[in-house]
């Protein structure tokens, strides 16, 4: 009986979707900068979905849009450092330009910029039988299913000095259309480094290091 309880516990819990708390959810201390160069300082929550910030001061929210932002800041727990959200126009896919939020990871001759979302998806979980040995590799264990987890996502951009933001996908031949010049080098630091072209730390690093070799003149975007 006790392992047919525990079993059924082990299956539920694999099924069930644990709360999480993402960064957009959250308050944060922050600064906002309107586009009448006025400054407001307070808690601050972004929501990039509906491309508007809130702010909590003395008690007060106000809610600005896209349009009424030029730029804004917060410092997220655990971290010292600001992130920094600016308003840029960008086309979408009709091709009409509104002015959305971005975060810029890493500025210079290319920037790189990003847009965190939250999505679904799906994994497997693989259940070892009672009194068999763990591991996935376990002739003993079973998949006993699948099962949908909820995780943050990024969509990536750089801009570069063409100064037009160009979305990113996970094809090599994309991005080195963007940073031209240095396929060889890049090439190499990408299987050197190992990096993965949809995480937002390694794409940082390479474009940190395209900004360091790269003999372009700088242009502001």
């Amino acid at each position: 009986m006790k392992r047919l309880i525990v079993t059924f516990l082990l299956i539920s819990s694999a099924f069930q979707v644990g709360a999480q708390n993402f960064p957009s959810q959250q308050w944060h201390p922050g600064v906002v900068q309107l586009n009448n160069d006025s400054y407001v300082v307070g808690k601050v929550k972004y929501d990039l979905e509906h491309e508007a910030v809130q702010v909590q001061v003395n008690g007060t929210t106000k809610t600005y849009s896209s349009q009424q932002v030029a730029s804004f800041k917060v410092r997220p727990k655990l971290n010292r450092k600001f992130r920094h959200f600016f308003t840029l126009p960008h086309a979408n896919k009709t091709g009409h330009k509104s002015p959305r939020f971005f975060e810029v990871v890493v500025e210079g001759k290319a920037t790189l910029l990003a847009r965190e979302y939250v999505t679904t998806v799906s994994a497997r979980s693989n259940i070892s039988r009672p009194g068999s040995r763990s591991g996935l590799n376990n002739p003993n264990n079973r998949n006993l299913g699948g099962y949908t987890k909820t995780i943050l996502a990024h969509k990536l951009y750089i801009v570069n000095l063409d100064g037009k933001i160009h979305e990113l996908s996970n094809r090599r031949k994309d991005l080195f259309y963007v940073l031209r010049g240095h396929n060889d080098d890049l090439k190499s630091f990408i299987k050197q480094e190992r990096i993965r072209l949809d995480k937002v730390n390694d794409m940082a690093r390479l474009v940190g290091h395209y900004n360091s070799i790269s003999t372009e003149q700088t242009r502001a975007y």
